[in-house]
């Protein structure tokens, strides 16, 4: 039944359990398909990861367990975060070099091999993650119900309005990364939630993950500022690195200032409102009957 909630659940909590043991056991799935590349299968298992953070985040006030399990998802993510991030910092030069039009030279252009480090990170990710899947089925749950899904929206909602504003007062590297994971986190809430969110929620999500990849960059090219003021070796040969930091900077402002305008237009609702309207559309979802076809 894929990543939202369906009709055919139980009850709301079961669809939850659901949820989350599907997105595990395709975590394990991925981490095993040594058929495809280890890129590919460290970009998959992330991706489920996320979606587990994210949907754990909606019900957290009726998952006494929530904590120890957003741990085990977070910190088996980051085994696979380590051998992904050099290959990251390489793409982000080079997509700053792209735009800024200027060539980059080509000793910074090449590619290192990581096949031992994603071999074994992948391991160790397969391993963590097998072991939550057994954990899952002794999860605890109290009676996860629309209300618990409303709580969850509205909270992560409501920080996601609030760390805009806070970085549109004092802009931190800081906090454009937290604002990123909140809008992430309000992404898969929408996915989670489509059943019931009618058909304009394809255009807000797509809004909303376009939003996330602007932050995505703002990130990376922080990520990239850092590297270059304290150990600009790891990017290879002699590279310019007051150009480099110069227009990061110039572009972290370009991405900064779409995100402010495209955020205003996303989270436009007070976040009291965003969850009445969605705890009355999942009412009236949840509650209906198929037609039945006449005899």
């Amino acid at each position: 039944m894929g990543y939202s909630w369906s009709q055919q659940d139980e009850t709301v909590g079961a669809g939850f359990k659901r949820i989350a043991t599907e997105q595990i056991a395709k975590a394990v799935h991925n981490a095993d398909a040594v058929n495809d590349p280890p890129a590919r299968r460290i970009h998959a298992a992330r991706r489920h990861c996320k979606r587990l953070r994210g949907l754990f985040r909606l019900v957290r006030s009726d998952f006494p367990d929530y904590r120890p399990a957003n741990a085990a998802v977070r910190d088996a993510a980051a085994i696979l975060s380590t051998v992904r991030d050099a290959t990251v910092l390489r793409q982000t030069l080079e997509r700053l070099y792209s735009w800024t039009g200027y060539p980059l030279a080509k000793a910074h252009r090449h590619e290192t091999d990581h096949a031992e480090l994603e071999a074994a990170a992948l391991m160790s990710f397969r391993r963590r993650m097998a072991m939550l899947l057994g954990e899952a089925e002794g999860w605890t749950i109290k009676k996860i119900d629309v209300s618990t899904l409303g709580r969850g929206y509205e909270r992560c909602y409501g920080r996601a309005v609030k760390t805009a504003e806070r970085c549109r007062d004092k802009p931190t590297d800081d906090l454009f990364h937290d604002w990123r994971k909140l809008v992430k986190y309000h992404s898969f809430h929408l996915i989670l939630l489509k059943s019931c969110l009618g058909e304009g929620v394809r255009e807000e999500i797509e809004k909303v993950e376009h939003l996330a990849g602007l932050l995505g960059r703002h990130h990376d090219l922080a990520v990239l500022r850092h590297v270059v003021r304290t150990e600009p070796e790891k990017l290879g040969g002699e590279l310019d690195t007051a150009f480099v930091d110069a227009h990061a900077a110039l572009l972290q402002d370009h991405l900064g200032a779409r995100a402010f305008v495209l955020s205003g237009e996303i989270f436009a609702r007070p976040p009291r409102i965003a969850r009445g309207s969605l705890e009355a559309r999942w009412h009236a979802w949840w509650h209906s009957a198929p037609v039945e076809e006449p005899a």
